[in-house]
């Protein structure tokens, strides 16, 4: 008999599972989306354990406190790494490298920052789907809309991109064309 998996909307799934997905954020001064971004992470319907790595450079906005407040409603999905001084201005980028990946107890690591959201609640699902059917992929990436500072939304066409690339180095020399919130990989050491 065929039993389909059923597939349900996000929440700390059985916590005594390690996650499969590992979704990492990086927020500053973010208190005017933080919302939107961790309600569309919340709305994710999967069929396996998530958690929420959050990297707060030190806001000084009432970002920590609305980190603080999901992280109460939702007791052991978020990991929160509230700074109080700025690490950022310290030592440059690379806050995900140094603060949440090597926190990232889950197989596959998905980004969404402070000020991204997704909009599909099967995002995880399809691109967990896709990486689990497919071990020759390290990643996988899909197009976004952004919306700019006048509030026009405009569709991102990823174009020339080959299908299959042997090394990262070689993905990077085609430009920036993935998209932050769009990524989904598979957690190695890096």
């Amino acid at each position: 008999m065929n039993q389909q998996k059923k597939i349900a909307n996000f929440h700390p799934n059985d916590l005594t599972r390690k996650p499969l997905v590992s979704v990492c954020m990086l927020t500053y001064n973010h208190e005017n989306f933080i919302r939107k971004s961790i309600d569309s992470i919340l709305m994710q319907k999967v069929d396996f354990p998530v958690e929420v790595l959050v990297h707060d450079d030190a806001s000084t906005d009432q970002t920590q406190a609305i980190l603080r407040n999901y992280d109460q409603k939702h007791p052991g999905l978020f990991k929160l790494k509230l700074q109080t001084e700025n690490q950022r201005s310290k030592l440059g980028g690379g806050m995900n490298p140094r603060f949440n990946y090597p926190r990232a107890q889950g197989k596959y690591i998905a980004l969404c920052e402070g000020d991204d959201y997704w909009t599909d609640p099967l995002k995880l699902q399809k691109q967990v789907n896709f990486l689990e059917a497919n071990e020759e992929y390290s990643m996988c990436f899909h197009q976004v809309d952004l919306i700019h500072p006048d509030l026009s939304i405009s569709e991102d066409n990823i174009t020339d991109v080959p299908e299959k690339y042997e090394a990262i180095q070689d993905l990077a020399r085609k430009g920036n064309y993935i998209h932050t919130p769009s990524v989904l990989f598979r957690n190695q050491k890096f």
